[in-house]
């Protein structure tokens, strides 16, 4: 049966919504860092975290680098197989075996491209696995690097130090729902083979005889996402529509992760508490500068709408 396919309708409207997503990430950074200055070492330890911070910012900021270059392809691609087909009609509507030598050489720019924002993303998660550690891991050990799936088994385990704390909930969860199927398709395209995107074009025959590219995720990356998997039921997704449902997902991950290592500081306070602070009218309580920086309200609310 034909689907619809569903696609980014407004480019500028979804990327003006992942920078303001990306601002808020930044605040939420600089709180775990005056978090860890105000609960655990009123030291200059924080620098660490400021560093771990830029490196996940950076990975975000290549992901978000590679979206763009993805979009300019695709337009580029899209001007491309006009003009060819002003010229040579043929190359493009031709019969060819076992297929069009020209639209599957746009299949793998667009597929490259792609997959070098999942090798962004993926990043991310090893720098939050060492800002875990830092933060929260025996004391001993917090300068050591730890990875994802390092993280993972240390939160799978009731004996280890990770697994008796709250945050390890937090982190399978992550891991079960999404971090984990990045990783196993990473592992896919790095050691079996490459995962392209097919490609479907349109044409509206009349005075321009212009033609339209898409191309469509391929199925094995969204049948692992329980998300995906269900909308794929009733549409067709488009590699420009998972590209910012993954960088979307990745923000509230992160997202997620910062506010357990919030709670995990806040319940095991090991300094006194400075004389800094905001004064709150509400509770006419002095609470931490980073409340400023948080904006746990917002998180709130966004929580209870997905789980609503």
């Amino acid at each position: 049966m034909k689907k619809p396919v569903k696609d980014i309708e407004d480019l500028n409207a979804e990327f003006k919504k992942l920078n303001e997503k990306e601002e808020l990430l930044e605040k939420r950074f600089m709180a775990i860092a005056m978090d860890y200055q105000h609960y655990i070492d009123n030291s200059w330890g924080q620098e660490q975290i400021y560093e771990l911070r830029d490196n996940v910012l950076y990975r975000f900021f290549s992901a978000k680098l590679h979206t763009e270059l993805l979009m300019r392809q695709h337009f580029a691609i899209e001007h491309r197989f006009n003009e060819l087909f002003k010229i040579d009609p043929n190359k493009i509507l031709g019969d060819y075996y076992p297929s069009n030598p020209y639209f599957d050489h746009s299949e793998k720019e667009v597929s490259a491209i792609f997959d070098s924002i999942l090798y962004h993303v993926v990043s991310i998660f090893d720098y939050l696995s060492t800002l875990s550690n830092y933060v929260c891991g025996d004391k001993q050990n917090r300068h050591d690097t730890l990875m994802w799936n390092q993280l993972t088994r240390c939160a799978r385990d009731p004996n280890n130090h990770f697994g008796k704390k709250p945050i390890s909930k937090i982190i399978k969860d992550l891991d079960n729902q999404f971090i984990n199927k990045l990783y196993g398709h990473r592992s896919f395209l790095i050691h079996k083979k490459a995962d392209l995107n097919r490609y479907a074009f349109t044409f509206q025959l009349g005075k321009e005889n212009t033609m339209t590219a898409r191309f469509i995720a391929s199925e094995k990356f969204t049948k692992q996402f329980k998300e995906l998997k269900k909308l794929t039921e009733e549409y067709y997704l488009t590699t420009k529509f998972i590209v910012f449902w993954l960088l979307n997902e990745t923000i509230e991950s992160v997202t997620d992760l910062l506010f357990g290592l919030k709670k995990e500081m806040e319940s095991n306070q090991q300094v006194s508490f400075g004389f800094l602070g905001l004064h709150d009218p509400k509770t006419n309580m002095l609470l931490p500068v980073s409340s400023a920086y948080w904006h746990e309200d917002q998180y709130l609310e966004n929580l209870e709408n997905d789980n609503s």
